[in-house]
């Protein structure tokens, strides 16, 4: 897994491409507990998004087995959580009509549109998003190239080593 520096440079590019510059971005990893306790059973990461002040906190629980046992999906729940802010007005409409809604049929699509089909909806974006962007366009901060030395670089170069050369 990435460092903790690594995934908020990432956050950072991909604020960039997703056009919410605008918005405070923190990141942490937690632990199984930590998430369970925050966004319940089997949750790989979750978004606390406060939309007034256009701040929000990632987080991506080390201890799923997803994350830990499928390559790159902390890209994958990253980028699903960047979503939520990317979509968060779809929310917030919801929440501004249920008062307003007195038909229970209504208010339980409207329920089950917002805790569901919502989730599915950013799932489904994201998904696209990591297909059409794949985590390797990062690998300039994932793997970043060590700088080198006069003498590797002429061992690189010649494929002699600096004794060799002389040098």
């Amino acid at each position: 897994m990435p460092t903790k520096e690594q995934i908020e440079q990432i956050i950072k590019a991909l604020q960039k491409i997703l056009r919410i510059q605008d918005w405070d971005i923190s990141f942490k990893y937690v632990p199984e507990a930590e998430a369970r306790d925050l966004y319940g059973e089997n949750c790989s990461g979750g978004n606390l998004r406060y939309r007034d002040r256009a701040e929000s906190q990632i987080i991506i629980n080390a201890d799923n087995s997803r994350i830990k046992n499928i390559p790159d999906y902390w890209y994958h729940t990253l980028v699903h959580e960047i979503y939520h802010i990317v979509t968060d007005d779809f929310i917030y409409i919801i929440d501004d009509i249920m008062p307003h809604v007195r038909d229970e049929y209504v208010r339980k699509e409207l329920n089950e549109t917002k805790n569901i089909k919502y989730e599915h909806l950013v799932n489904r974006l994201a998904q696209g998003f990591v297909n059409a962007y794949p985590v390797s366009n990062f690998d300039h901060i994932l793997k970043p190239v060590k700088p080198c030395t006069t003498a590797e670089m002429v061992e690189m170069v010649s494929g002699m080593t600096p004794i060799m050369k002389g040098v």
